[in-house]
């Protein structure tokens, strides 16, 4: 994108984070499917507490060094070829390309994702999985277009303080979800 104007920084930010709503659409369409499947077959309850288990079963060995190494490269398997198509379309340098870097990045793992796809899971409908995505898209939209027009107003104590957060709000959501 050569122009570098607020309007055309503005318009880039919106389309990267359509894409990444869009994506979270689908994914909460996809978890929804999978949640109403399992609450026809009567397995709805099972299903929200195995969630609920695997969350803080990862919060809690993600706590050590040496799980955190296994994660990571299991991590890296997942997301090389996403990395790889990013690289690509950064180098496009289009509004376009903004759209669809969005959309890759809405794969890319993230703690407050895992969470809302858990809740799209036990939503147990592809309607309220979709709109639950939705809104926790839009509801993350002004926090990512803040943090991407001003990385530099974020210091590395807020960072931190946000990446310390997110264990904690993964064990409410856990907790929630087994005990419903």
């Amino acid at each position: 994108i050569n122009d570098n104007s607020k309007t055309s920084i503005i318009v880039g930010r919106l389309l990267y984070n359509a894409g990444r709503i869009t994506t979270y659409i689908a994914l909460g369409f996809l978890l929804g499917s999978i949640g109403l499947a399992a609450s026809i077959k009567g397995f709805q309850k099972e299903l929200s507490v195995a969630t609920g288990v695997i969350i803080l079963a990862t919060v809690i060995l993600s706590a050590g060094k040496k799980h955190k190494a296994k994660a990571y490269e299991l991590t890296t398997t997942f997301t090389s070829p996403l990395r790889g198509l990013l690289k690509k379309l950064f180098s496009k340098k289009s509004h376009l390309s903004l759209f669809f870097i969005g959309m890759v990045n809405g794969l890319l793992p993230c703690g407050f994702v895992y969470i809302a796809i858990a809740g799209a899971l036990a939503t147990g409908n592809q309607i309220s999985g979709t709109v639950y995505m939705m809104l926790f898209g839009l509801g993350t939209m002004p926090v990512m277009f803040f943090i991407s027009t001003s990385t530099s107003l974020l210091s590395l104590k807020w960072r931190s303080l946000l990446n310390r957060f997110t264990p904690v709000a993964a064990i409410v959501i856990a907790l929630l979800l087994i005990s419903r």
